[in-house]
């Protein structure tokens, strides 16, 4: 079985249907899904990006969006991430697992601040209809005075949020290639994810089949990190199209196979212990997404609303009350 949208390309979380999965269709839903998150409004360019993370599971439609900063204004650390359909329940024994916790007032929802267990983070929760959001702040670089403000700063995108995240993304994105998957395959997780000094942006997808069969199919912008793989063999598919076979350099189980369609770099990663995915299946997987021609419907997603913040009077004041705390 595959999951589909293509009864209803709105309908999330996915369901178990006998058609072909739509890959595209699944990220621009989690695209869609960000743009309602609220955001620190107080952010700038200069603030130094340190990491984002995406990651989403289409089949119970759950999301979790994160990035972490280090602030101009002081250069500290600042981690902030956003769940979608997240449960009262959980948001109450998530609380409880904090020290210390004090309650602030946000205009659309109540927001706790504490300390976790070993007291290195202050942490502050906010849950917001099914929305959560959670900010670690590195306790010894941030005041109460600040933690409060930057949970005050929360607002909906279209007030002028400046959003990083949308500079970590592949470029052109409307040139990505899926495979062609059977219908014993649907899509585990959806991942998106950059840091700072890696190889660059990432988008992964992990399929599973009923046989419990996983791979994970990365595209990137840049090649694999040859470091940590050593070169096993290389071939040519029918139409051509050069892969490369690596063997992880640190446990054998691990192969990686790589292809480049000429604008991206492609890898299967599978774990050998765990599947046992035939050669033959892995080049029918690589030579029906060298044959992908589809695009995606929507390619604003990938642009951010705003090309510049639009700071409040209460947002300049957070980072001049942080630069003076530095």
């Amino acid at each position: 079985m595959a999951l589909s949208n293509t009864n209803d390309s709105n309908k999330f979380p996915y369901e178990v249907t006998t058609e072909v999965m739509d890959e595209r269709a699944m990220i621009e839903h989690a695209f869609k899904s960000i743009r309602s998150f609220k955001k620190l409004g107080f952010i700038k360019p200069v603030d130094k990006l340190d990491s984002t993370l995406l990651t989403y599971d289409p089949s119970k439609d759950v999301l979790k969006y994160q990035e972490t900063f280090y602030l101009s204004t002081g250069y500290k650390y600042l981690s902030f991430s956003s769940l979608l359909n997240y449960s009262k329940e959980d948001y109450e024994n998530y609380i409880q697992s904090l020290e210390n916790l004090r309650r602030l007032s946000h205009e659309s929802m109540e927001i706790e601040i504490g300390n976790n267990e070993d007291a290195s983070f202050t942490t502050l929760l906010g849950l917001d209809g099914n929305e959560l959001y959670h900010i670690d702040f590195l306790k010894e670089g941030f005041s109460n005075d600040v933690v409060d403000a930057v949970g005050l700063s929360l607002k909906p995108v279209e007030e002028g949020v400046f959003e990083r995240f949308y500079d970590t993304l592949l470029k052109d994105m409307d040139k990505i290639k899926f495979p062609t998957m059977d219908k014993g395959y649907e899509v585990k997780s959806i991942i998106s994810k950059w840091k700072t000094d890696h190889i660059g942006p990432e988008l992964i997808i992990e399929y599973e089949n009923f046989q419990n069969k996983t791979f994970l199919y990365t595209i990137r912008d840049s090649d694999l990190v040859i470091d940590a793989y050593d070169e096993k063999s290389k071939f040519l598919l029918k139409n051509g199209a050069e892969v490369n076979l690596y063997v992880s350099a640190y446990k054998d189980d691990f192969l990686a196979y790589t292809w480049f369609d000429g604008i991206h770099f492609y890898e299967i990663t599978i774990d050998t212990q765990k599947n046992q995915l035939k050669k033959e299946e892995i080049y029918k997987i690589i030579e029906s997404s060298l044959q992908d021609k589809s695009t995606f419907s929507d390619l604003s997603l990938f642009k951010p609303l705003n090309n510049f913040p639009i700071l409040t009077e209460k947002d300049k004041q957070l980072r001049e009350i942080i630069q003076k705390e530095n």
